[in-house]
């Protein structure tokens, strides 16, 4: 497979991540990360910033995609990053050293994941069908 046929796997397998989750209010670019030791990373530059948009940036390392030629392995690290989106909120008030971070905000942001987790994997992970 070519490395432009893995990064755009890459990048749709993100989006698709994305979607199940329901995490469509997030506007994400991606970009090239160049000599990292990580497969791929994501940030959001700050907490404002998070808190006025979800914005969100996509980092793949180019020498680690043209080496990987496994699309679980590829697959699964833009989970990975879909699960860090997933968390960025809660990353970034833990880092915040300039704004007031409420409980209520943080309770709320919890609130948040799980409701996402009881809306797109509850009934899977069910054994039996509730009525």
């Amino acid at each position: 497979m070519t490395l432009n046929k893995k990064i755009n796997f890459f990048k749709n397998e993100t989006r698709r991540f994305m979607d199940f989750f329901g995490l469509h209010n997030w506007d994400i670019t991606f970009a090239i990360e160049e000599d990292s030791d990580n497969e791929a990373s994501c940030w959001s530059s700050s907490i404002e910033d998070l808190n006025s948009n979800r914005t969100i940036t996509i980092a793949y390392e180019v020498e680690w995609l043209k080496q990987e030629n496994n699309l679980k392995v590829i697959s699964k690290t833009a989970f990975h990053e879909v699960m860090e989106i997933m968390l960025m909120k809660l990353r970034l008030f833990a880092e915040n050293k300039t704004l007031l971070v409420t409980e209520r905000e943080i309770d709320d942001e919890v609130h948040n994941i799980i409701r996402i987790f009881e809306n797109r994997i509850f009934d899977k992970l069910s054994k039996e069908k509730l009525k």
